[in-house]
């Protein structure tokens, strides 16, 4: 699950910080709002799209079972990619 969603300098937005609880979440607005930039934002964090922001920063809640494995067991990560000249994730 997603706890928290922070951007910096996307093309959209100067910066945003997000936080979610358990349920059902919507990003809802009139056609031009950034509705799509957040997503692809998100989508960035793990590796699915571009980076299209310079900081865009992730904290997730894991309770997977495999994770045990690596001894991460209920552990909270955080993803952060800085786009420089590459992206870096963190």
């Amino acid at each position: 699950m997603i706890r928290k969603f922070a951007l910096e300098q996307s093309p959209v937005f100067e910066s945003v910080e997000l936080s979610f609880k358990k349920g059902f979440c919507v990003f809802s607005g009139p056609s031009g709002s950034g509705k799509s930039a957040l997503i692809e934002s998100l989508l960035a964090c793990f590796g699915l799209r571009e980076p299209n922001a310079l900081t865009i920063e992730t904290d997730l809640i894991l309770d997977k079972p495999f994770l045990e494995d690596f001894g991460l067991e209920g552990a909270d990560l955080n993803i952060k990619i800085v786009k420089k000249d590459k992206a870096r994730y963190l």
